[in-house]
């Protein structure tokens, strides 16, 4: 291991929700099998361990970040060399006994990941329950890491030790959650009360059965759940249980076949207020009753804001409407899928176990979200259904389908659908290897990457999100998200005011940058040329779905002359990085 004497800056882009800078000293961490866990044990907390791209970290037991580990209040940073290949990649190791770890990192203490691949699966390809276990109210920042296998288990485990932590997840991927054998499986983050959850430009790929779940009414409730411009592909049931968070914004999300683990909603029978006439469950859970810790009901008018705007729920033909195969009595029976909220155009063929009636009656979010003496600060508006993104990647289309025609019973599933099913005994050999729909070895980690491809072409969803750019994870779109981002805080006050309007700022930055930088000619046959007001300092070209092509260092030039003969014909995203900071990005066609 080589200790770096310099600092480091790590600055997240959350300042509007108060997560502070802070310097620490580097130490480079040699790769192999235990090099990590014995770097942490001798060097404590207060240290960023910073790891190499490409390079593989096993674990040989769980990272305890703690007092003990990191010293009175340490915390632990792990940052992975940044890259646009394969990130630096933590893998799970196994117990004396052979057995697999059953988390890579118990922290008690703050945590922050970053440019990391996290690996639930050892060598062997068998599966570990979760990846991360909060146990004491922590802050935990994970910031541009893949997590493939996401564990059997919830992704990260946190019961009512953890009560009152802070967690912020953007610009990951989150891949294979939970075993989707059954109605009550684990899904991505468990139990705890939620002093903050910042969940934004995350694509959440064949998860488990709940985003963030807890008591049906929490006391104390979530304070703060953000969850903004993500996607969402194969998540079954819920997505937050709780219905009395004090401030939940779910805005310019994008959700695939979500809910799709078919429910029965005589499940409204657990519910509260089931006997008041509520038996239309949605995802939008928002009780009528909000009981406190002295039992007594909430003052209304309501003080809680609930704000679900602009986020599209698109169910694909080969799950729409299916019909389920029991294995266990040979019967066929229908499926059931819950839409974002039961109202006057919600769709005609969600369905239920029972007479529909009309949402007024029977659903207690359209009563709340429709009542704005009551219930002032809960609006849903400006939300769609069944519009097709038009994915770029046709295999997202032949995993609906085949989740579809899969379908083993009305809460059995395999969302990755192979062509024959295996029996449940045989699932884990097939659910969780380790390229997903490449099928290659796990010993050989990884072989396929970008491991998954989120970019669509759909007009009207490209302009659909609260800012004009596109719903979903904007990390599928560049250009977009570098328009976003000089936006960022304005957008996000923007939702939290409660605006219902579209943000009408957007461009003036770009317009600015666009005056004072040049690429011609476009179209382009074998050379472009870049002129520049700025020094330059690096140029990337990547395909529509955002895979790399080419990357030239610019080396502080202000005007250059790239040869782009070797690139084959199409639509390509240019990025030019400027020496002093910042960036320029358009799109060019390759002739």
């Amino acid at each position: 291991m080589k200790r770096i004497i310099t600092k480091t800056l790590l600055s997240g882009a959350f300042m509007l929700f108060g997560v502070l800078a802070f310097a620490q000293d580097t130490l480079v961490v040699e790769q192999g099998l235990g090099t990590l866990n014995t770097a942490i044990e001798e060097n404590g907390g207060d240290v960023i361990y910073q790891l190499t791209a490409g390079s593989w970290y096993g674990l040989n037991a769980i990272i305890e970040a703690s007092d003990e580990t990191l010293g009175a209040g340490g915390s632990l940073t792990i940052i992975g060399e940044e890259t646009d290949g394969i990130p630096a990649m933590i893998q799970v190791g196994n117990d004396l006994e052979g057995g697999v770890l059953s988390v890579l990192i118990r922290t008690f203490n703050d945590l922050t990941l970053k440019n990391l691949m996290l690996i639930d699966q050892d060598a062997s390809g068998t599966p570990g329950s979760s990846v991360l276990e909060l146990a004491a109210p922590v802050k935990v920042i994970i910031d541009n890491c893949v997590f493939d296998p996401a564990g059997q288990w919830y992704m990260i485990l946190g019961q009512d030790p953890a009560n009152g932590s802070k967690m912020y997840m953007t610009n990951n991927l989150i891949l294979r959650n939970g075993s989707m054998g059954g109605p009550n499986d684990p899904g991505i983050l468990e139990s705890n009360q939620w002093d903050t959850l910042y969940i934004e430009n995350n694509s959440f790929v064949s998860t488990g059965q709940s985003l963030f779940v807890g008591a049906q009414h929490r006391t104390p409730p979530n304070n703060f759940i953000w969850i903004n411009h993500n996607t969402f592909l194969w998540h079954d049931v819920w997505l937050g249980i709780p219905f009395n968070d004090l401030e939940y914004y779910m805005t310019n999300n994008l959700f695939h076949d979500v809910s799709i683990f078919s429910q029965l909603y005589s499940w409204g029978q657990f519910f509260q207020d089931y006997p008041t006439g509520n038996t239309m469950l949605s995802l939008a859970n928002t009780d009528t009753l909000v009981i406190d810790t002295l039992g007594t009901l909430e003052t209304l008018p309501s003080v809680r804001t609930k704000f679900w705007q602009r986020n599209l729920q698109y169910t694909s033909d080969g799950v729409k409407g299916i019909t389920a195969y029991a294995k266990s009595n040979d019967t066929i029976a229908p499926v059931y899928s819950i839409p974002m909220l039961w109202e006057d155009d919600t769709p005609d063929w969600f369905a239920s176990d029972g007479p529909v009636v009309s949402p007024a009656d029977s659903s207690r979010e359209n009563r709340i979200f429709n009542d704005d003496v009551n219930w002032p600060n809960m609006k849903f508006n400006h939300n769609m259904y069944d519009l097709d993104p038009q994915y770029t990647d046709a295999r997202i289309y032949d995993l609906s389908d085949s989740a579809g025609t899969n379908a083993l019973s009305w809460f059995q599933k395999y969302i990755w659908g192979l062509a024959n099913i295996p029996e449940p005994a045989d699932w884990p050999s097939y659910m969780w290897d380790v390229d997903g729909w490449a099928g290659t070895d796990p010993a050989y980690y990884p072989e396929v990457w970008p491991r998954f491809d989120g970019a669509y072409t759909n007009p009207t969803l490209l302009t659909a999100s609260t800012a004009g750019l596109p719903l979903g994870d904007l990390n599928w779109f560049p250009q977009a998200k570098a328009s976003w981002l000089h936006h960022q805080d304005a957008i996000a006050q923007h939702i939290m005011n409660l605006d219902e309007s579209q943000y009408l700022g957007v461009g003036t930055e770009e317009a600015k940058i666009e005056v004072a930088f040049k690429v011609y000619p476009n179209p382009v046959q074998d050379f472009i040329n870049l002129q520049s007001t700025q020094k330059l300092d690096r140029l990337k070209i990547y395909n529509l779905t955002g895979s790399l092509h080419k990357i030239v260092d610019l080396n502080a030039q202000a005007d250059m002359n790239i040869d782009v003969s070797d690139l084959p014909q199409g639509v390509y995203l240019l990025k030019v990085e400027f020496a002093g900071g910042g960036y320029y990005s358009s799109k060019i066609i390759k002739e």
